[in-house]
């Protein structure tokens, strides 16, 4: 879409008016950051970034990308705006201008320091697991491109072990799912729900939890169940519960687990099934 050239003055008088403001005064860096010389406008933005004054730092920097573009000077001035940003904690422009960095100096010294913050910034993005995870989603998307093209960084164990927090954060999400049709009886929906949860995330702390309430659920799913439908499902409850039970046979789910086995088994042997589905 073309913006009317009334409104690009106008946005240029806004953004000149705001800098008048922040850079008001009589101070030596003031003086700097209002100079018409380019240079000493970058001075001025380093020394607000050294003095941590972002804000400020953000302005000066926003403009010297595009005074600077095509020069020598063009990198650096993008990859300190890309951090400017970041200290703001406005991790998905930062994220952006980071991604423009990989983009225009991919041969750049700073460029694996440039990808390794560009999926960091979606890993400070992230939301608790009740809340949308696509930035969750993203950044472990983005970790394993920067493992996969920096397999000798000194990054890899730091990356690793962000990767885990995130992929716990997703599997505590899927848990809760499951758990809540659990609760509310939504039992079938659960069995898978919970199936997923230790697929998905094999190494996650609830997957013993998970794989219990499996088993649990699939045994109310039979309860519930017609008929003619209870011998097949009871079945698949025995499969879950021997699969239970052969990983986590110390579990301190294991006396419950033992008398929800006890109501199916019952339930088998009156349909003249094999006692032999003991464990």
């Amino acid at each position: 879409m073309r913006i009317p050239g009334t409104k690009i003055l106008f946005i240029l008088s806004a953004l000149c008016a705001g800098m008048m403001i922040l850079f008001s005064g009589c101070n030596p860096v003031n003086r700097l950051a209002r100079s018409k010389n380019v240079e000493d406008r970058e001075k001025a933005a380093r020394i607000l970034m050294e003095k941590k004054e972002y804000e400020k730092a953000s302005y000066l920097l926003e403009e010297l990308i595009g005074l600077y573009r095509g020069t020598t000077k063009a990198e650096d001035i993008l990859f300190l705006y890309s951090e400017c940003k970041y200290e703001l904690k406005d991790y998905l422009t930062s994220s952006f201008y980071y991604g423009e960095f990989i983009s225009q100096f991919p041969n750049s010294g700073r460029a694996e320091e440039a990808q390794f913050r560009f999926a960091y910034c979606f890993y400070k993005d992230s939301d608790p697991w009740y809340l949308d995870q696509t930035s969750t989603r993203k950044a472990i998307e983005y970790f394993q491109y920067y493992l996969k093209t920096h397999s000798q960084s000194a990054r890899i164990e730091e990356v690793e072990k962000l990767m885990r927090e995130l992929r716990e954060r997703l599997a505590q999400k899927a848990f809760e799912q499951a758990n809540l049709y659990h609760k509310i009886g939504y039992h079938k929906a659960a069995v898978e729900c919970f199936r997923q949860v230790f697929d998905e995330y094999p190494d996650t702390k609830y997957r013993e939890e998970a794989q219990f309430k499996q088993f649990k659920s699939s045994i109310l799913y039979a309860n519930m169940s017609v008929e003619e439908r209870q011998k097949t499902r009871y079945l698949e409850g025995v499969a879950y519960y021997n699969k239970f039970l052969d990983r986590y046979p110390k579990s301190s789910y294991a006396r419950e687990a033992e008398d929800l086995f006890g109501k199916a088994n019952s339930f088998l042997q009156k349909e003249y099934l094999s006692p032999s589905l003991q464990p």
